[in-house]
């Protein structure tokens, strides 16, 4: 039988395609060689960050570190001792408490008193001239009056404080502070310098609260005087007119007065005691810590870290002139069908597009 030829072709099945392949996985030895036939791209991108990491660390002026390490007072004052005799109406022991706490230390070395202070002490400094003060030598120039601002925050950078304390609690804890500066001498001495700041701190701010508080004492003890005074006189008054107590309400009223009496000089001699303490406490001038170890002019500078800093950079372009090397060679064996290849290309013209509008931008 002839089929009639007419406008429709016999159906024909569509061929199958045959499933994507995956990429080939690249052998270890494959990898070692795809390397080696781009050694000298490595080397040399190596090479080239390593000399210029060592030129970029070399042109760093270095800065030198010095630590100073003392401790809170740990001998108990001739007030506190009084104040321990004297039972809980002492009351003197409180800022020695309060004066301590590592806490106390971190805020106070790091605070603007004691900073501008030192900022405004002079040092001997022989790269300088000579004698020059601490805010000179930070290099802190700016319009204005914004050079002291950024004098102190340059300073609270070159200022680290830190604390250890020892496994019993009663035990004070050591404090260590440590100032960076471009001259060995200049950190220890501005180190030792911040301490005797904290100490005349410290000693002032004592002097004053003991000053305030045999003010306050004082002027609570001549009342106390005065009162019990009057109710001395009061209850002789009453025995002077009343030599026989003949009715209870006399009785009661001696008693009342003899209570009164009793009340007012309890009164007064816990005031007594506490007038001595704080003049003990105001007469005190011993200091509020103990230096350890000052601060001495360090023989090795602390940054930068150039042999530190130079390793890392050469691994750091050992691992990027790798990934060029693996790169390039993708890029010279797969073709235009390659996904990764597409992929590779439309990213590398958009980052052309970017920074050919950035440089425009500019």
């Amino acid at each position: 039988m002839t089929l009639a030829p007419g406008p429709y072709a016999p159906y024909a099945p569509a061929p199958q395609q045959a499933p994507p392949q995956p990429p080939p996985m690249i052998r270890p030895l494959q990898l070692v060689n795809i390397l080696l036939r781009g050694r000298w791209i490595i080397v040399g991108i190596t090479l080239l960050a390593a000399a210029a990491t060592s030129a970029y660390v070399l042109s760093i002026p270095p800065t030198y570190s010095a630590t100073a390490k003392f401790m809170p007072s740990q001998g108990a004052s001739a007030s506190a001792r009084m104040g321990a005799i004297a039972g809980p109406s002492g009351g003197v022991a409180d800022f020695a408490k309060e004066s301590t706490a590592p806490e106390y230390y971190t805020t106070l070395l790091t605070s603007r008193a004691l900073l501008e202070k030192l900022l405004a002490r002079e040092f001997n400094v022989p790269s300088m001239g000579g004698t020059v003060a601490l805010a000179d030598t930070l290099g802190t120039d700016a319009p204005g009056g914004q050079e002291r601002e950024r004098a102190i925050e340059a300073l609270q950078k070159r200022v680290a404080v830190s604390s250890v304390r020892m496994r019993s609690n009663t035990a004070p804890p050591i404090i260590t502070v440590t100032v960076s500066a471009r001259d060995p001498q200049l950190a220890a001495d501005a180190a030792n310098a911040l301490v005797e700041e904290l100490v005349h701190f410290n000693r002032e701010a004592r002097g004053s609260k003991a000053a305030e508080t045999r003010k306050f004492v004082e002027a609570r003890l001549k009342d106390a005087r005065g009162a019990l005074q009057g109710a001395e006189k009061a209850l002789s008054d009453f025995r002077r007119f009343n030599r026989r107590i003949a009715t209870p309400d006399l009785r009661v009223e001696e008693e009342r007065l003899t209570r009164a009496v009793a009340v007012q000089e309890e009164v007064f001699v816990t005031l007594a005691k506490q007038m001595e303490i704080a003049r003990i406490q105001e007469q005190e001038d011993q200091v509020s810590v103990q230096v350890i170890e000052p601060a001495v002019a360090p023989l090795q500078r602390s940054a930068p870290q150039r042999t530190q800093n130079v390793l890392v950079a050469t691994f750091a372009a050992l691992v990027a002139s790798c990934g060029i090397v693996l790169v390039l060679n993708k890029l010279r064996s797969g073709t235009t069908d390659d996904p990764d290849v597409r992929d590779l290309n439309a990213n590398l013209r958009s980052i052309a597009r970017e920074l050919t509008f950035g440089v425009a931008g500019r």
